[in-house]
Parts: C-alpha cells; sequence; structure tokens
C-alpha cells in the first residue's frame, strides 16, 4: 500500500474546529516532507513484535519508544539524513496511520480517541483506504 492512502482521506474526516486540526495538518506536511520516518517506525515497530512473538510475549508496543528508537537510529546510526525535528504531538498520528495501512501491525499500539476526529470509525476508514489503494 501506498504511504499517503490514509492521508488522501483527511479532508474528508469530520475534524473538530481547534488546534488539533491545526495538528493534524502539520503532521500531514510532515509526513509528506520525510517519509523515511514512517519507513522506520515500521521496520523498528515488526522487529520489536517480531522478538516479542518469539519470546511468546503480548506483541503490542509503544509508539513512543518507536518514535525515540527512530530519533537515535537518525541521529547516531546512520549519516546522511537533514536534521529534523519529530513533533511528539504526531505519535497518535503515526500510530494511526501505521495500523491503518501495515495490517500486520494493526492492534500493535494501544490508541485513544483523538479529540479532533470523534466518533470516526477506524475499520470503515480503513476499507476506504484499501479501496483507493487498488
Amino acid at each position: 500500500m501506498k504511504n499517503s492512502a490514509a492521508l488522501d482521506l483527511a479532508p474528508q474526516l469530520p475534524f473538530n474546529d481547534g488546534p488539533n486540526d491545526e495538528i493534524q495538518r502539520r503532521f500531514e506536511k510532515f509526513h509528506a516532507d520525510n517519509p523515511h520516518i514512517y519507513k522506520f517506525l515500521v521496520r523498528f515497530t515488526r522487529e520489536v513484535v517480531d522478538e516479542r512473538r518469539h519470546r511468546g510475549l503480548s506483541p503490542n508496543y509503544g509508539i513512543a519508544a518507536a518514535l525515540e528508537r527512530v530519533r537515535w537510529h537518525v541521529n547516531v546510526e546512520v549519516r546522511g539524513y537533514p536534521e529534523f525535528k519529530l513533533n511528539n504531538n504526531y505519535r497518535s498520528r503515526y500510530a494511526r496511520l501505521i495500523q491503518l495501512q501495515e495490517h500486520d501491525l494493526a492492534n500493535v499500539y494501544e490508541l485513544r480517541e483523538l479529540t479532533a476526529v470523534r466518533g470516526i470509525d477506524y475499520p470503515s476508514v480503513l476499507k476506504v483506504v484499501n479501496e483507493k489503494s487498488r
């Protein structure tokens, strides 16, 4: 699935007016400008989930830990990426985007309701994303 599939739905989602709507807009721009962040999050989450399953543990994992792993990776382990600031306000957006687009990670993160998108039925959104990606 392409990485921007869920973001194509953003204008259709019923956001409340307010600061959370602005967070969503900033997230979408950041995601479009930094697609490698999504790829790293998926990669590192899969590594942890696979290891936890191998040990017989719950596959659940925290998006905050995954984001810190990305920060470490980009700042310490690799060279060639421009400096960036990864806003913690984007954690819940990345968690939702990953769970919508990566079927094997669909239930890894514990999600709470976003006040900006109250009443969104994420399984229905996933169905629309999947249909758009065909």
